[in-house]
């Protein structure tokens, strides 16, 4: 069986770079409509059809199997047929992202918001908090590496595992836990504490490197602060903790 797509030029989306797949009203019911190509497009066929509503598709990369050009819509409206197979793996196939020279995959904002339904205006928030951090940016457009990516995600989708007496210790931390005198999120513990190693294994805490006397200190990193809070954060008295 095969599906028919057409294929849409979007630059308010991802920028002049990138373009995606907008089902028709003649696709299948039950397959995705919106499908992110994995290919970014060379600067002459940006140029080419950077003023156009639709532009060709790449046939060596999706193995389309026919295309039909309508004459009367040329470069308007250009729909491809393919084979179920490949629309299959095309749909669990978000969209291809810049490479760092690491071989680390980056997403902007609008990816992560459409993938991961969080949206911009949070995401831009966490930035600004060290709630998520970016490799860089360019052209106005924030990059997220896989790693960041993933460890933003654990925080605010509460994936992360923690113990009973680890959150306890957080909340006191934060001056969260009124019975007791607060840490002001920076205090002298043993090197060997598993609670706090933990944390800093799963990068909710951060620990200092001079040690004295097999004691060092530790701190609540911004996700710490943001799994504990369970939400994202504008909060500035909390903004500097790791630096008191």
């Amino acid at each position: 069986m095969k599906y028919l797509l057409s294929y849409n030029w979007h630059t308010h989306v991802y920028g002049e770079e990138w373009a995606l797949f907008l089902g028709n009203k003649e696709c299948k019911s039950g397959y995705s409509s919106d499908l992110r190509l994995a290919r970014r497009f060379t600067e002459e066929e940006i140029r080419k059809y950077k003023n156009s509503d639709y532009i060709p598709i790449p046939l060596d990369l999706l193995g389309i199997s026919e295309i039909y050009e309508r004459e009367d819509t040329f470069n308007k409206n250009i729909k491809v047929l393919i084979e179920k197979e490949r629309l299959n793996k095309l749909l669990g196939l978000n969209k291809c992202m810049p490479i760092t020279i690491l071989g680390e995959k980056l997403y902007t904002l609008k990816d992560i918001e459409f993938n991961e339904n969080i949206r911009t205006p949070r995401l831009r928030t966490d930035i600004r908090n060290g709630i998520l951090v970016t490799s860089g940016k360019l052209l106005g457009t924030y990059y997220v590496t896989q790693k960041e990516l993933d460890k933003y995600l654990k925080v605010v989708k509460k994936q992360i595992e923690v113990t009973e007496e680890q959150i306890d210790e957080m909340r006191h931390a934060l001056g969260l836990s009124y019975e007791k005198n607060p840490y002001r999120n920076r205090f002298y513990s043993s090197t060997s504490d598993k609670k706090w190693n933990d944390l800093v294994a799963k990068g909710l805490a951060e620990k200092g490197s001079n040690s004295e006397n097999k004691n060092c200190h530790f701190w609540l990193s911004k996700l710490g602060v943001a799994f504990i809070l369970g939400k994202s954060i504008t909060i500035k008295k909390y903004n500097n903790l790791s630096s008191l």
